[in-house]
């Protein structure tokens, strides 16, 4: 009997009612006739976990095992229909997707950290990530370079990302820190230089 790859494994663990509440919340599906949210979101998720950093190959690997991604409910993937999807559509339905799938998580996660807090303890860290420049304009980080910088938090205690914050590849550490993210009251937070300023410029955690 043939195994579920790791990708079927996964995307079962999100049920397809929760998924379409969702796309119904957001109204996501508006005006689509040739690739359904569903679709989108596996093209996106098979892509990050197979390391398809293009649209022709998803559309290649998805064409070959056009039977199983059927099972899975997954319509065909064209290329020029995912670039479109990408360009065109909101994000705010992943968005509700990762917090969906987040509070999931932290009903399995255990919450046992070695230290002695009474609030929660996140390490804060940023990555950046090289974009193509002639596609991402919006990117640009030095001379003819691209790329965008990602800020977020890890839950200590259960091993989980709390948020992530999406900024250009030119934006400090300490910037983002002060702009867009925020912590409750009686967090500890974690963090590197990057997010540490001088006595006029640091920030109050």
């Amino acid at each position: 009997m043939a195994q579920n790859t790791v990708f079927e494994q996964i995307i079962k663990l999100i049920p397809r009612t929760q998924f379409q509440s969702l796309v119904h919340r957001h109204d996501a599906d508006k005006f689509t006739r040739t690739m359904d949210s569903w679709t989108w979101f596996g093209a996106l998720l098979f892509g990050q976990m197979t390391g398809h950093d293009s649209i022709r190959a998803i559309e290649r690997v998805f064409a070959h095992t056009d039977s199983k991604m059927k099972r899975l409910g997954f319509g065909p993937v064209r290329k020029s229909t995912l670039a479109d999807a990408n360009q065109n559509r909101s994000i705010d339905l992943l968005e509700s997707l990762f917090h969906y799938a987040l509070s999931q998580a932290q009903k399995l996660a255990p919450r046992k950290n070695g230290f002695r807090f009474n609030g929660q303890v996140l390490a804060l860290d940023s990555t950046t990530i090289e974009l193509c420049l002639s596609l991402c304009p919006w990117a640009k980080f030095h001379h003819d370079k691209g790329a965008t910088k990602l800020h977020t938090a890890i839950d200590i205690a259960g091993d989980l990302p709390q948020f992530a914050v999406i900024t250009d590849g030119r934006t400090h550490d300490i910037r983002a820190a002060r702009e867009q993210i925020s912590f409750s009251k009686g967090t500890t937070v974690v963090c590197d230089r990057g997010y540490v300023g001088d006595a006029h410029s640091s920030v109050e955690i």
